[in-house]
């Protein structure tokens, strides 16, 4: 038995291990997929040899993650060390929303660099359609078929992703016009009658008009946008890069960035439909015989993106609606019990103030009327409220006083006390709304920003994780946006007085109630109102204020707010802003104050014995 065990051990120290079977099998796989990949005549072939080479390296990961395979592990580390490389050529980064002193406007370099290789590949892709119009395929499978392979499967999950958000964002639009803008009760046959029709479409232009449209128009996207990105613009609100600690700082003004990014995208989705539908760009062009499941996927690509990219445009267009920095007038809301007083004379004159005016219809219209909207009554003279102290609103007006400065001006007031009376009604649903979703969760705190048009929500930042923890998170938006709540002329209002008293953000530390968070915006009322907005509001304007603590800290680039008792908010290292924060209060200073030392000869009696 002795001389039998031994050659059996001798064996098995020869026969290859399981990891070594499983890399020979592997070799053998790429090796019969190479070879047989050059005779296969289109790409749907290719798509059998893909998922094949998928569903290998998938099995190979598994089994790596239980035993390692030798040759990836040198792989993984080669990979590494390229990150590593690659984590160095990072930018620093944060946010501009002081303006002044201006940054040197300036586009990073290698945003010209990538647009000049997307350049080359339209370039390439074109020249290798115009020599093999039956697909580029035929001269890469007789070079290197794996390596034709990983590029094809590549360039089809590009394919598929444009057709999944093509499919996704018109279906998602279509329902939101169907609920939310319509209001009808059977929205539910008209949703999908829309979705058909919208397929339909599609299909038909898809056969019969050229592909070459939708790529003219990914190229005159890309024209205009990047024309858009290269001019100057408005320094605030800007994005703030450095290339290193000791490089200089420069900006680049967000709207120069959106228009950045749109014409990157336009380029690149460009040089994915020449790639793939290079072959079958003009009418009576048929499928290339190399390459039709790839021209067929290019071209459901390009007819279903313009459908995506009207939801973009759409998009751009609430958000330019619905900017605070959007200048919006009172609306005065005219009413009177007599017709003969002349109602269609007083709309005149106040449409001469530039401001829309509506006339009330219903005797009872003040119950209805929103808080957006300055109501007066047309009484006549003897009846007329205009001059007094605390009139009554709606306000009771003659025609003659209407022409004159008074009543312009109480109107003015008088909206900026409504919009306040949103503003207050707003922040204490939000929060309550917000209470109730959190719970009595401790820590952290909240970014209030609604003068923003890139913050739409209450930021929620999450308390630090771990000690010397100051890396900035992702804010997590939480409660409903803010133009549900205060709508675009609450938040106008707010622009301006924030910008007026130089407030760029107010972070509010969890467990601040409502009601303290009113108190501070009613102080910074007063600041704004008392000095005309010519003021910029200072920590001891807030002084007397219960139970909260307020500081204001001017974030600059590697400045950070440092306090010893209270909490520390995230914030990007060269991002530069004008915070207020809104602490609990801890009962204490962080000045030193010196005792001060009693002068006074009075004696008094030793060991305090009367």
């Amino acid at each position: 038995m002795k001389l039998l065990a031994a050659p059996r051990l001798l064996l098995a120290r020869w026969m290859p291990s399981s990891t070594a079977w499983l890399s020979l099998i592997l070799v053998a796989l790429l090796l019969t997929l190479e070879l047989i990949g050059r005779t296969a005549v289109n790409d749907f072939y290719d798509a059998l040899a893909g998922l094949a080479l998928a569903c290998a390296l998938i099995i190979v990961v598994a089994r790596h993650q239980r035993s390692p395979f030798p040759w990836l592990s040198w792989i993984e580390r080669r990979a590494h060390r390229l990150w590593q490389r690659f984590e160095r050529l990072k930018f620093d980064h944060g946010i501009d929303l002081r303006g002044t002193p201006p940054f040197p406007q300036r586009i990073p370099r290698w945003v010209f660099v990538l647009s000049s290789i997307l350049f080359a590949w339209t370039v390439l892709a074109g020249t290798a359609w115009s020599f093999y119009p039956e697909g580029w395929r035929i001269p890469a499978v007789h070079v290197f078929y794996i390596g034709y392979l990983v590029v094809v499967s590549l360039l089809w999950l590009a394919l598929i992703t444009c057709i999944v958000t093509g499919v996704y964002l018109p279906i998602m639009l279509i329902d939101f016009v169907c609920k939310q803008m319509l209001g009808l009760s059977g929205w539910q046959m008209l949703e999908v009658a829309g979705i058909v029709g919208y397929f339909l479409l599609v299909s038909i232009l898809a056969v019969f008009v050229p592909t070459i449209v939708v790529l003219a128009l990914c190229a005159l996207v890309f024209v205009v946008a990047g024309f858009i990105s290269l001019q100057s613009s408005a320094a605030v609100p800007a994005v703030l890069w450095r290339s290193g600690a000791d490089q200089p700082i420069y900006a680049v003004p967000i709207a120069r960035l959106v228009a950045g990014i749109v014409a990157l995208k336009a380029l690149f989705l460009l040089n994915l439909l020449v790639t793939a539908t290079g072959g079958r760009l003009f009418p009576g062009d048929s499928l290339p015989a190399a390459m039709p499941l790839t021209t067929l996927l290019g071209t459901a690509a390009a007819w279903l993106l313009p459908g995506a990219a009207l939801l973009g445009i759409i998009r751009a267009g609430v958000w330019a609606g619905g900017n605070p920095a959007r200048s919006t007038p009172p609306q005065v809301l005219l009413w009177s019990q007599n017709d003969d007083l002349g109602l269609a004379a007083a709309k005149i004159i106040t449409t001469d103030w530039g401001w829309p005016v509506s006339l009330a219809k219903q005797s009872k219209a003040w119950e209805w009327h929103s808080l957006e909207q300055v109501g007066l009554e047309i009484v006549p003279p003897e009846q007329s409220e205009a001059t007094e102290f605390a009139p009554r609103w709606p306000l009771k007006v003659s025609l003659e006083d209407l022409s004159g400065p008074i009543v312009k001006d109480r109107v003015s007031r008088r909206y900026e006390i409504q919009l306040r009376r949103i503003i207050a009604r707003g922040i204490s649903t939000l929060f309550k709304e917000v209470r109730s979703e959190l719970g009595r969760k401790r820590g952290g705190g909240y970014w209030f920003a609604p003068h923003w048009w890139f913050m739409d929500h209450l930021g929620r930042e999450e308390p630090q994780r771990r000690e010397h923890d100051d890396q900035p998170g992702q804010l997590r938006p939480v409660g409903r946006p803010y133009f549900e709540i205060l709508g675009q002329r609450a938040r106008n209002h707010l622009y301006q007085i924030f910008r007026s008293v130089q407030v760029d953000m107010i972070f509010i530390e969890t467990g601040i109630s409502h009601q303290a968070i009113n108190r501070v915006l009613r102080q910074i009322y007063e600041v704004y109102d008392r000095h005309a907005g010519k003021k910029r509001i200072e920590d001891y304007h807030f002084q007397g204020i219960p139970r909260v603590r307020v500081m204001i800290h001017d974030y600059a680039p590697d400045r950070q707010f440092e306090s010893k008792g209270y909490p520390e908010p995230h914030f990007d290292d060269i991002s530069r802003a004008r915070v207020l924060h809104i602490f609990r209060d801890r009962g204490d200073r962080e000045e030193v104050e010196d005792i001060p030392f009693d002068f006074s000869w009075e004696p008094a009696p030793t060991l305090g014995i009367h």
